[in-house]
């Protein structure tokens, strides 16, 4: 059996009859640290057992209809009892975002706080940001500042709140935003459905 880190994220699946669920699941593990999917375990921890060949031939399928750009991953199994297990181990991506093709629309998805999350405004254009690799100045515009502190006087302060502290558009806040996340100054959580700014 391959050790894995406690924290990596891990997620069971019976099997593979919900692809989009496991593409959005593997998607959102590259996207952020990598993660585990398990297939041929029940919610309730029930080992039902699967067959192995049939169900990587699947995982592939998904992968190649609803994922791009592709992503790593390998398979192992363990045998439990007279039962098999399938693990897919999903590799955190490089320098690349990950998207979850939905039709016509590109979603990215992403691992927080040990829950798969759609990418809202922001953060897809953090991800875009990123992509571009651009390179922007040490130090901080009277504006980034301007966001910097009102964040930093909260724990935590929700979105919401962000836009309506801050006398600029939308778009502006989320511009700078975007900066203050490229440069690691700020985190986003997501707890209870809502998005998150703090202090990183």
């Amino acid at each position: 059996m391959i050790e894995e880190d406690e924290n990596t994220p891990k997620y069971t699946f019976e099997n593979t009859d919900n692809p989009i669920e496991l593409a959005q699941q593997m998607v959102a593990f590259a996207n952020s640290e990598g993660g585990t999917l398990i297939i041929g375990i029940k919610k309730n921890n029930k080992i039902i057992g699967i067959t192995p060949e049939l169900e990587k031939q699947k995982i592939a399928e998904i992968i190649n209809n609803y994922i791009a750009p592709t992503i790593s991953y390998f398979f192992y199994e363990i045998q439990e009892g007279y039962k098999m297990v399938l693990h897919v181990k999903v590799l955190k991506s490089v320098n690349k975002t990950i998207y979850f093709i939905n039709g016509s629309k590109k979603e990215i998805y992403l691992t927080i706080n040990q829950k798969t999350i759609k990418a809202n405004n922001i953060l897809e254009k953090f991800y875009k940001f990123r992509e571009l690799n651009k390179s922007i100045p040490d130090i901080l515009s009277e504006e980034e500042n301007t966001v910097l502190n009102i964040i930093s006087l909260s724990c935590q302060i929700s979105l919401t709140q962000v836009y309506k502290k801050i006398n600029l558009t939308r778009d502006t806040t989320e511009y700078f935003l975007v900066r203050l996340l490229y440069r690691d100054l700020i985190k986003i959580n997501h707890i209870e459905n809502t998005f998150y700014i703090s202090l990183s």
